[in-house]
């Protein structure tokens, strides 16, 4: 009888590690994915400082102090280009301490001398688009949903993406993207992912392969990292001390055909303390992504648009669901309701920035939004209503079967063309 308890005992003690396990796989996906919402572009977190001082309250009170200089400098890096950035005057503590809403201290220790704290601060929106404003600079406010960035490493005419000597992979697995106005995953090679892709190169995925790891990693787009190496000495293998520079071209998949977004060199100038070129790659990268979100998406403090929306529902749920899908998201700054019947709403949407900025920002909800149409009512009647033309919106989930579901890419710029591809050999053009 005993026997039989312990050998129950150990395989529901598996079966629910086996559970666990599953779930906290869920919640690695879930948090890879997840982008800033409307609530906390302006909140950053995990602030920490350490400080000494002659007491425990001066070490307290500089601690502050530069946590809160710290995270203002980090709100600025996520809302700002770095040209914009490079051009703004720094505030004074005083004026930035009129930016804070609220902050909390998640985590702190203290001795007689110092004093060692994480912080998270909540920004005031208004105040600090009041600020950038002041000095005519733009800025975001829209995130952006998570890219999957499938880093191929090519040395010679080899070009790889799964496998130990794929050193650029490794790079991006062992750092986290998921905090940022884009953030980034990259795929961690299991059995499922060699499953959809395989070892083609990534000029020759198909794809319902791709759309799979898309939806697996709950990823609004992908982007092909390709890594050229140039070595000290090509006779020699691809170590780290052989490696000179790593020239990375960017290419987001338009549909099938990937398009050249971008180059990048990274020598060893790049290198900051405890990294590797790959590591100096990365994270160059990643700015390159953040700062050609920022560039579609920015807008100056003072730019209001309006847009007449109609909306379709075949439930109050529905409609429900989509007025609450619409107020959270980012860059609208005010939602009106025309007119409700049965089956159909008109509103008119405040928002900030261009069109283009709005449907991104929109996109980034699963909200689809029309090309405008006619509206008939309109134009042979009361022309006070505002502009004859109107959208049709409503969520991806609820959307008509002849609508396409795809939506506007976070990273595609002006088209260039594509990469040739000769047999195992890429050829990049520029």
């Amino acid at each position: 009888m005993r026997e039989h308890f312990t050998i129950l005992f150990c395989r529901r003690t598996a079966f629910f590690t086996m559970i666990m396990l599953a779930v906290s796989m869920m919640q690695i996906a879930t948090t890879s994915a997840s982008s800033l919402n409307k609530d906390n572009i302006f909140t950053v977190k995990d602030i920490e400082v350490d400080v000494r001082a002659s007491s425990a309250s001066q070490a307290r009170d500089q601690a502050f102090q530069k946590a809160q200089r710290i995270a203002f400098e980090r709100l600025i890096d996520r809302i700002l280009t770095a040209d914009e950035k490079s051009q703004m005057p720094i505030p004074e503590d005083e004026m930035v301490a009129s930016f804070v809403n609220d902050f909390e201290i998640t985590r702190e220790r203290v001795s007689s001398v110092r004093y060692i704290g994480t912080y998270t601060f909540r920004f005031k929106k208004e105040a600090v688009s009041d600020y950038l404003d002041s000095y005519n600079m733009s800025y975001t406010d829209v995130g952006s949903k998570a890219i999957l960035v499938l880093p191929y490493l090519q040395t010679g005419t080899d070009t790889v993406l799964w496998g130990d000597a794929n050193l650029w992979l490794q790079a991006w697995n062992k750092s986290s993207g998921h905090n940022a106005l884009v953030p980034t995953v990259s795929p961690i090679g299991d059995l499922q992912d060699i499953s959809d892709i395989g070892y083609a190169n990534g000029f020759d995925i198909a794809p319902d392969a791709l759309e799979n790891m898309l939806s697996r990693y709950n990823a609004g787009d992908a982007v092909m990292a390709l890594a050229l190496i140039n070595k000290n000495n090509p006779a020699l293998g691809t170590t780290p001390d052989n490696i000179s520079t790593l020239t990375i071209m960017l290419y987001s998949y338009n549909n099938t055909n990937p398009q050249l977004i971008n180059r990048l060199v990274v020598t060893n100038d790049d290198i900051r303390s405890n990294e590797t070129l790959f590591d100096s790659a990365v994270r160059k990268t990643r700015q390159a992504l953040q700062d050609n979100w920022k560039k579609q998406t920015s807008i100056n403090a003072q730019a209001n648009n309006n847009l007449n929306v109609r909306v379709r529902f075949n439930s109050m749920g529905e409609w429900i669901e989509t007025q609450r899908t619409l107020r959270s998201v980012q860059g609208i700054e005010e939602l009106n309701v025309v007119s409700l019947s049965s089956g159909a709403a008109n509103i008119n949407i405040i928002f900030s920035g261009t069109e283009r900025r709005l449907r991104l920002a929109l996109a980034q909800a699963d909200i689809i939004l029309s090309q405008p149409r006619l509206d008939f009512n309109n134009v042979y009647g009361n022309q006070q209503q505002g502009s004859p033309l109107v959208y049709d919106l409503y969520l991806n989930k609820y959307r008509p079967q002849n609508q396409s579901s795809r939506q506007p890419s976070s990273n595609r710029p002006a088209q260039q063309p594509p990469a040739q591809n000769t047999g195992g050999h890429v050829v990049p053009t520029y």
